[in-house]
C-alpha cells in the first residue's frame, strides 16, 4: 500500500507548472522574433532537392532527445542549477546580434539551434544525474 509521502511526492513530479509553460512561450516568441531572419534562411534552403529532408531533422533531433530521456529519472527536490543553460542561451543570442550585424542569414539559423539546445539544458539538467 502506498504511503501519503510517496503520493504527494508522485504528485509533485507530475504536477503541471504553468510559470514554466508560460516562460517557455515567452522565451519562444522573442526568439522567434529575434531569430527570424535565419529560420528565414533555412526555409529558403529547404526548398532546394538537395536540403529538401531539413525539415525532418528538428523533429528527428527531438523524438530521439525523449528517447534517451527516459533512461533518467526525475530528481526529487529543487533544480540545482539552471546557470549553463542561462549560457548558452546568452551565447546564442550573442551569436545572433553577430550574424545580424554582419548580415549572414547562415550565422543566425547556427544560433537558434544553439538556442534550441540552451532552452533544453534549462529544462532537463534537473533530469542529469549529479555526481
Amino acid at each position: 500500500m502506498a504511503s501519503s509521502e510517496n503520493i504527494t511526492a508522485i504528485r509533485d513530479r507530475t504536477s503541471f507548472n504553468g510559470a514554466g509553460v508560460f516562460l517557455l512561450a515567452l522565451a519562444t516568441v522573442a526568439a522567434g522574433w529575434f531569430f527570424i531572419d535565419g529560420l528565414d534562411a533555412l526555409l529558403l534552403a529547404w526548398q532546394t532537392p538537395e536540403y529538401s529532408h531539413g525539415p525532418l531533422i528538428p523533429a528527428l533531433s527531438a523524438l530521439m532527445f525523449l528517447r534517451e530521456l527516459k533512461q533518467y529519472p526525475p530528481q526529487d527536490g529543487p533544480v540545482p542549477d539552471r546557470w549553463p543553460g542561462v549560457a548558452v542561451i546568452a551565447l546564442a543570442f550573442g551569436f545572433g546580434a553577430l550574424g545580424k550585424l554582419a548580415q549572414v542569414d547562415d550565422i543566425v539559423a547556427y544560433a537558434t539551434i544553439i538556442w534550441v539546445a540552451g532552452i533544453i539544458l534549462v529544462g532537463s539538467i534537473s533530469r542529469c544525474d549529479k555526481p
